[in-house]
């Protein structure tokens, strides 16, 4: 079982996991819409700029692909862990850094928030999470579902300290 650290930043998401992937792309998401007329252009590369996917039986485009879709937005709600952009952002990252149905995830909550909210964020994470149906990006035609068997959730920043620390235990153990 892979560990996984999520930072859900304002700007960028991004995650790490035990392996070592990275990855890092705009904390946006967007509705999506059929884009068959680009890919028989040839203009669709799969690739982390090009990151449109299908969650809840819905289509997002995510990262730099969102800025097309006319209602792409950031995470900035108040109540910030039941937002499905988040549990979007939150699966896509988990998904490209890692070959595991099964992990171990490490994320934070703004400090404003952290108080009030991460033990309901805990909670909202955990288990089995939705279907993603990627259309394209690094994933592209593949079908992935995860479970998020133990998730701590810090003060956003402390997860990178975490990750940090986890990356130094892990050399110590070599």
């Amino acid at each position: 079982m892979e560990q996984v650290a999520v930072d859900l930043g304002y700007g960028y998401v991004k995650a790490i996991s035990s392996s070592g992937r990275r990855i890092v792309f705009p904390s946006l998401v967007g509705k999506g819409f059929d884009r068959s007329i680009t890919s028989v252009l040839g203009e669709t590369p799969d690739d982390i700029q090009n990151i449109h996917l299908e969650y809840q039986e819905e289509a997002y485009f995510v990262g730099e692909l969102a800025k097309e879709s006319r209602s792409a937005s950031r995470i900035f709600e108040r109540e910030r862990f039941s937002h499905i952009y988040t549990q979007i952002l939150l699966n896509a990252a988990i998904q490209m850094v890692t070959e595991d149905d099964m992990v171990k995830v490490s994320t934070g909550l703004p400090l404003d928030f952290y108080q009030s909210q991460a033990k309901e964020f805990r909670q909202s994470i955990l288990g089995i999470q939705p279907v993603t149906r990627w259309k394209t990006g690094p994933l592209a035609e593949r079908e992935k579902r995860i479970n998020i068997h133990q998730a701590m959730v810090f003060p956003q920043g402390a997860s990178a300290i975490f990750s940090a620390l986890m990356k130094v235990n892990m050399s110590i153990r070599s």
